[in-house]
């Protein structure tokens, strides 16, 4: 009868749709911890704020980098930290107007020597806002 290698087959399907954090702990990585800096504008339009301060904090490949403006606003970013320390986020917000998509709200670089130095772009066109970014592992 065949019937429970359709049901082995069911569960392992059912496993692989879960979330990476519903699958298990993640696998720890020599980036793993928190890096905290700064953020200075180097290009941008009138509309771009100062950035007080910016922390990144990376937990098994994945990267949550978050920033706070001198008026108090948060932006938040998420994404990976590949096996060489190249890092890729995005800001990830339900609010964002519907002519602008998530991909114009960047963070990237890389961390090498327990420092982060990377680029954060923000808007498109002559209104976005270029900002190089440097965080050390604290």
């Amino acid at each position: 009868m065949r019937f429970p290698y359709l049901l082995s087959g069911l569960a392992i399907l059912a496993l692989a749709s879960l979330p990476a954090s519903a699958q298990g702990p993640a696998v720890p990585t020599a980036f793993d911890g928190k890096y905290v800096g700064t953020a200075t504008l180097t290009h941008g339009g009138g509309s771009c704020s100062a950035i007080t301060s910016a922390e990144m904090t990376v937990t098994g490949g994945q990267v949550v980098i978050r920033e706070i403006h001198h008026t108090g606003g948060v932006y938040t970013y998420r994404g990976n930290v590949d096996a060489a320390g190249a890092v890729s986020a995005v800001y990830q917000s339900k609010a964002l107007p519907r002519d602008v998509g998530q991909s114009d709200f960047t963070v990237s670089g890389t961390i090498h020597d327990k420092l982060f130095t990377g680029q954060r772009r923000h808007g498109v066109g002559k209104s976005a806002c270029f900002y190089d970014m440097e965080l050390t592992k604290g």
